[in-house]
């Protein structure tokens, strides 16, 4: 039952994150969200913020960071 509750959850945060991006870009605000994952490092989170940051076309985004390494798809890209 955690897992459907996690997925519930992940759902609502990504639908969340899309609509505020379409609602608030009229007025230039980007808005993205991250999702760290257990197996994450602290560093990994800093990186995920930078990279947000950099990206001035980037909105509506969910980046999730699990602590795989760079290069690496995870069990749940692998799935399809």
């Amino acid at each position: 039952m955690p897992a459907v509750l996690a997925a519930l959850a992940n759902g609502g945060l990504t639908a969340a994150t899309g609509s505020l991006a379409i609602e608030y870009a009229a007025y230039g605000i980007r808005v993205n969200a991250i999702s760290p994952g257990r197996a994450g490092q602290v560093s990994d989170v800093v990186d995920g913020v930078l990279l947000l940051e950099s990206s001035p076309g980037m909105t509506g985004k969910l980046l999730r960071i699990d602590g795989t390494p760079k290069g690496q798809a995870t069990s749940r890209e692998n799935a399809g």
